[in-house]
């Protein structure tokens, strides 16, 4: 893609739209997901080698797919075309968070248990997470290691069943993982440094990152036992899409 088309690409849709797509993986063939292996360049084909357990390698297979495929219909381009990077900040290892060369495109990508979801903004930033919510977790021991210690006591003065408490851990950390991809950090920042913020009188939330301007909150259930949250600006308007089924572009 050429600096010029991209740069008109984008000033066609410079509004504050966060476009957010999920894909139930379990609705997806063996045969689809092997079909879409040509798509991938050749760091990603050799990250997909890497993943010891089928289901991991399926995720992000498809993930990767729904990039490439998004991001150029966001932009008006065949995925096909679109350099995708993915080099990591902290050791350069192609495993960070995608962006596409070229284009202002901002991108966030989560996956857990069926689902895999990819967020798209051309103007802010934008952070999308997504969790399985697992009966076979201890709230209370991980807590000590990602609420802030505001959430904590939040979470401990108030009177919660077991599946209460657990839903609320899930909820709280769903928040600080899309705000820490909104920043572009990742767990390089403390999770237990992010604030988590309820307003009741407007019904928004907020994530403070240290360093960062604060964030808004939406959270979703794109499926039940999955909980997700996608972190935007304050003025982003958040739109969800499903895709029954991925159908294979090559151009």
């Amino acid at each position: 893609m050429s600096s010029d088309a991209g740069t008109a690409l984008n000033r066609s849709r410079g509004d504050g739209q966060v476009d957010v797509h999920w894909l139930d993986v379990h609705d997806q063939s063996d045969a689809c997901a092997l079909s879409m292996t040509c798509l991938l360049d050749a760091n990603e084909k050799v990250r997909l080698a890497g993943f010891r357990h089928a289901a991991d390698a399926k995720r992000y297979l498809f993930g990767a797919v729904m990039v490439r495929q998004l991001a150029g219909r966001r932009l008006g381009i065949p995925g096909s075309q679109l350099t995708v990077d993915r080099r990591c900040p902290s050791c350069d290892r192609h495993h960070g968070r995608p962006s596409v060369r070229g284009s202002d495109l901002r991108i966030s990508v989560t996956h857990s248990g069926d689902l895999v979801g990819v967020a798209l903004s051309l103007r802010d930033r934008v952070g999308l997470d997504v969790e399985q919510v697992g009966a076979r977790i201890d709230p209370a021991q991980l807590a000590a290691r990602i609420l802030h210690p505001d959430d904590a006591t939040v979470l401990r003065s108030a009177e919660l069943s077991d599946d209460q408490l657990r839903d609320a851990f899930f909820d709280h950390w769903t928040a600080k993982e899309a705000a820490l991809k909104a920043v572009g950090s990742g767990l390089r920042i403390d999770p237990r440094a992010v604030a988590i913020s309820a307003h009741p009188d407007s019904g928004i939330r907020t994530a403070s990152v240290p360093g960062h301007r604060q964030l808004h909150l939406r959270r979703w259930a794109p499926k039940p036992g999955h909980l997700a949250t996608v972190a935007t600006e304050p003025s982003a308007e958040v739109h969800h899409h499903v895709i029954h089924q991925l159908a294979l572009e090559v151009t």
